[in-house]
């Protein structure tokens, strides 16, 4: 279970690589929620509807503000967060009990590196995803205090700090508070609540400390120290989430639509593993982290009928990293001690790998034979071949040798290639997000050496630039938001202008002269059956049209 040095050493340098190849390839915000946090965060605003993210959007803001602009800022710190999470999963994985080692860190980070989430969030700060790293944190804190001979009032102290830091982060990461219930057993695993006496002030300290933290972060970023914790924030934080009526998108059952498809192997070996491991593997303190993912479930199902937008994939995010540290525990299994075993597990997991190549060369030939198409093949055919090995020999067997472990390894191995492929392609390859923003920030990037960068710049946009292109937003707030963040930028909802109408457009920019303009060719084509506001906004601006011929740029002579 201990972790030598070495291998300590090791993990760090491959998190930061991890960390700036990530940064490096990130795609970028293209949701209007992150957007929101984004302008907060610049602003320095207060928004009490969203009270509970702000410790979100202080940790985004650090990166912001230390970057040379906040784009850069927000990439690295979506980086840091899918990098750090990466390697606490590593170490919790790794160090979760007396029979666990490297295989088990190794296929924590493996599951956690398949998920969709890596590259359809690629670049993209979401709450949840902070809130993901948050509650890994809160895991990893109280697995050392499981651990640890010396320190535990201080692990204490340490989770009520980061439990309330992680309910300011997004309320989804208090339910990871469950795993809190572990304290109330002893250390011959029986419910004992004489237990809670010793952990009560310290973890009530941490909380404390917490609420001191966000008092003084308000005052120093707000100008308002209770802002966090005073009844008005509060009361806007509930009032965001009352109900009103009916469903934009119908309640659906979470484990068809992701648990049991997005998520189905590593899902089912998480449930698998706690049911196999016995008390004397695995004691209560640490087997009550299995219910964190389920009763995330629970909540996140009612919520539905409070929140009318139906399944929200991203809401589950906190959950990943725990059931990427829980799946591989089913494996029991030491690694060799004798010189000649090691050269035997080093040549059992090389004969893995060549099998696993030598199976896709066959299996590619026999498609191409048949003349079907090898992904379906493998979905429809040979995954679920594997899935059916894999869970009977989980079922089947409690302990393994090294040896007989080459078997669900190899299975675990093969399921995981594709996605883990399919995440390297749309992040390091072809961005999946970084298509997407890059059209949905067209208009100013492609004009970006022509606009003035300020904050008292006054901007008129053409509404058709999003309903005939879609491109910018149908949001004035979200059109500041992506000026500021391109722009390094402080403006307010005041310095945009949105126009809706042809006629609309061409009245407004020819009546007030603003720092800059950008319409559709559309919107040009009418201006130009305008000879008498013609001449005027000729006059007043100089025109530059994009090199696909979409838009049409405006800037005062």
């Amino acid at each position: 279970m201990h972790i030598i040095r070495v291998e300590k050493i090791l993990s760090i340098l491959v998190f930061i690589a991890l960390w700036a190849a990530l940064a490096a390839y990130a795609g970028g915000p293209i949701f209007s929620d992150e957007l929101l946090y984004i302008n907060t965060g610049l602003n320095n605003s207060q928004v009490p509807d969203y009270g509970n993210r702000y410790f979100h959007v202080y940790m985004q803001k650090l990166f912001m503000e230390l970057a040379p602009n906040p784009l850069m800022g927000v990439k690295v710190y979506w980086a840091f967060l899918i990098a750090a999470t990466a390697l606490l999963v590593y170490w919790n994985a790794r160090l979760f009990s007396k029979n666990t080692h490297i295989v088990h860190g190794l296929l924590g980070v493996a599951f956690f590196f398949s998920y969709r989430m890596i590259s359809e969030y690629s670049g993209v700060p979401a709450a949840d995803i902070a809130a993901m790293f948050m509650v890994t944190v809160l895991v990893s804190v109280y697995l050392f205090h499981q651990r640890a001979t010396k320190g535990r009032k201080w692990a204490l102290f340490l989770l009520g700090l980061i439990s309330f830091l992680a309910f300011k982060t997004k309320e989804t990461a208090l339910i990871a508070n469950v795993i809190l219930l572990g304290l109330v057993f002893d250390t011959e695993g029986k419910f004992n609540l004489g237990q809670l006496k010793p952990v009560f002030k310290p973890f009530l300290l941490g909380i404390l400390a917490g609420i001191g933290v966000f008092i003084i972060l308000d005052a120093v970023i707000l100008r308002n120290p209770f802002f966090a914790i005073s009844p008005a924030t509060i009361q806007a934080v509930f009032q965001n989430y009352a109900y009103t009526g009916g469903f934009r998108s119908e309640p659906t059952s979470w484990y068809s639509v992701y648990l049991l498809k997005s998520l189905m192997m590593p899902f089912l070996l998480y449930l698998l593993s706690g049911t196999r491991l016995s008390g004397g593997d695995i004691p209560p303190q640490k087997r009550v982290i299995w219910l964190f993912p389920l009763v995330l479930v629970a909540f996140i199902t009612l919520n539905m009928l409070k929140i009318p937008w139906g399944f929200i994939e991203r809401f589950y995010f906190p959950a990943l990293p725990v059931i990427s540290m829980l799946a591989p525990q089913f494996l029991n299994f030491e690694l060799p001690e004798k010189c000649k075993d090691w050269l035997f597990f080093g040549l059992i997991v090389t004969t893995i790998f060549i099998l696993f190549f030598v199976l896709r060369t066959v299996f590619m030939m026999y498609v191409d034979s048949i003349d079907w198409n090898y992904g379906k093949f493998l979905e429809s055919i040979y995954y679920p071949i594997l899935l059916s090995i894999l869970l009977g020999v989980v079922i089947w067997k409690r302990r393994y040798t090294f040896v007989s472990a080459a078997l669900p390894i190899f299975c675990i191995i093969s399921l995981l290639v594709s996605p883990l492929l399919h995440n390297y392609k749309y992040v390091f390859k072809m961005s999946f997000t970084g298509e997407i923003f890059e059209k949905l920030y067209y208009p100013f990037l492609i004009f970006k050496q022509h606009i003035p960068k300020s904050e008292r710049n006054q901007m008129y946009i053409s509404m058709d630039i999003y309903t005939d292109l879609k491109m910018l937003s149908d949001d004035p707030y979200e059109l500041i938001a992506m000026y500021n963040l391109l722009f390094d930028a402080r403006a307010q909802r005041g310095n945009v202008t949105v126009g809706y109408q042809h006629a609309d457009i061409l009245e407004g920019i020819t009546s007030y002269l603003y720092d800059f303009v950008i319409i559709t060719e559309k919107d040009w084509e009418y201006i130009q059956a305008q000879p008498n506001l013609l001449q005027s906004a000729q006059d007043n601006y100089e025109f530059i049209s994009d090199p696909q011929e979409l838009l049409i740029f405006m800037k005062q002579k």
